[in-house]
């Protein structure tokens, strides 16, 4: 019986997709210069943003998989990531690479993670919907300094961002597989611990070099191009949208919400222009989109996690619940922290299309490809460290708390 179910679902789904598919065509031969230049403008955004900023990350997880590294990683944030969000050590890279990355980096290494049998599936679900997090050189430069002329504000957004982000993972922490507490481990056989688990997950992947480095290579440009694919599908969506809706006040009422349900760029960007609505509202629907992420990113996301078993469902409740608290907090906090720091009011810019958010790259003004992945790597280093320390002193405070009860 629930094989049938299945089986029916399964039939309305591909009906659905094949439906949508023949639409997306037949719209693309009605306006072809529309799509084609709605294509550029998704290209731009891709080369100029995505493709420098998520390469090194991609190559990067790869490759510390392969070496164990971030198993050994894990070691050192264990009692932060199970004490937080009862989640296994070796998930804090996924998390710190999404936070430094930027989505959709966290679906692709907990899916890796999962597959390598770090974490289990479970696990491997809640950490690709809890990294899956904005970079914030793209919620500071760009949406901050390039959409709202100000970079306080994206600063502002950003702490939001995060913040909601850590609420909405503690609490949905109770949704996950309760992790088993890590037996207590002395500061000074850490180290000894963590080249153990290297070494068991180096022997476990067994690749050469020269097989690891050119995996990570081939892997990580066919997810960028399919990255690239999707983010110029959704750009046409967006524009052929508005050529069927029209001029008249609903549609364009309509077209100023859509933009931020399918991409969280186009979304920022249009929200910032909406001026018949309050500096607080415009905030609450910017930090909305970019915790939702748009379902060109769900999209991405879900590429990477199908092939590894990882389902949809529990990723959507979490982009759900961050877009809420997200909106919820900003609501709250941003008129009262507006008014006390001088310069976050946004000089919000006026509309003048969709391709103008494709332009990510020089709205921040990182054009050199070295810059960009200079920035990210800076970035991911001091993520990391800000997590280390924090694992650090909750050990410390555990021991210490564990000898104060033995006395």
């Amino acid at each position: 019986m629930q094989s049938g179910k299945n089986h029916s679902r399964q039939n309305i789904y591909t009906l659905f997709l094949g439906i949508v598919t023949i639409a997306f065509v037949v719209s693309v031969i009605t306006y072809p210069e529309q799509a084609f230049q709605a294509s550029l403008s998704g290209l731009r955004l891709w080369w100029d943003w995505v493709f420098p900023a998520l390469l090194p990350f991609f190559m990067m997880t790869e490759l510390l998989l392969g070496f164990g590294l971030i198993h050994g990683l894990g070691v050192f944030l264990e009692p932060l990531m199970r004490r937080v969000f009862r989640l296994p050590g070796s998930g804090g890279w996924v998390l710190a690479s999404g936070v430094a990355g930027g989505y959709p980096l966290s679906a692709d290494a907990a899916a890796k993670l999962s597959q390598q049998h770090g974490v289990s599936p479970a696990e491997a679900e809640r950490l690709a919907a809890l990294g899956h997090l904005a970079n914030p050189m793209l919620i500071v430069g760009v949406v901050g300094a390039g959409f709202l002329h100000s970079p306080e504000s994206g600063l502002l957004l950003a702490i939001i961002h995060y913040l909601s982000a850590v609420i909405a993972g503690f609490c949905t922490r109770k949704r996950g597989e309760r992790a088993s507490p890590s037996p207590a481990v002395p500061l000074r056989r850490l180290p000894h611990k963590a080249l153990r688990a290297m070494e068991e997950a180096r022997s476990n992947d067994g690749r050469v070099f020269g097989k690891m480095l050119g995996d990570a290579v081939t892997q990580s440009i066919y997810a960028l191009l399919l990255i690239g694919g999707l983010i110029m599908a959704f750009s046409v969506a967006v524009r052929l949208a508005g050529l069927y809706l029209g001029s008249s006040s609903a549609a364009q009422w309509f077209l100023q919400l859509v933009p931020g349900v399918l991409e969280p760029h186009l979304g920022a960007y249009a929200y910032s222009a909406i001026s018949a609505w309050s500096p607080a509202l415009r905030a609450a629907a910017i930090g909305a989109a970019l915790a939702w992420s748009g379902l060109s990113v769900h999209a991405q996301a879900t590429g990477f996690m199908r092939p590894a078993g990882l389902r949809y469902l529990p990723f959507l409740r979490f982009r759900l619940l961050h877009s809420s608290i997200a909106t919820a907090v900003t609501l709250l906090v941003w008129q009262p922290l507006t008014s006390l720091i001088q310069g976050t009011e946004a000089a919000f810019s006026p509309s003048v299309g969709w391709e103008s958010a494709a332009r990510l790259g020089e709205a921040f003004g990182l054009r050199e490809l070295g810059a960009v992945w200079g920035a990210s790597l800076i970035l991911l280093g001091l993520v990391l460290g800000v997590m280390l320390l924090l694992s650090l002193v909750i050990r410390l405070l555990e021991q210490a708390y564990s000898a104060g009860r033995r006395r």
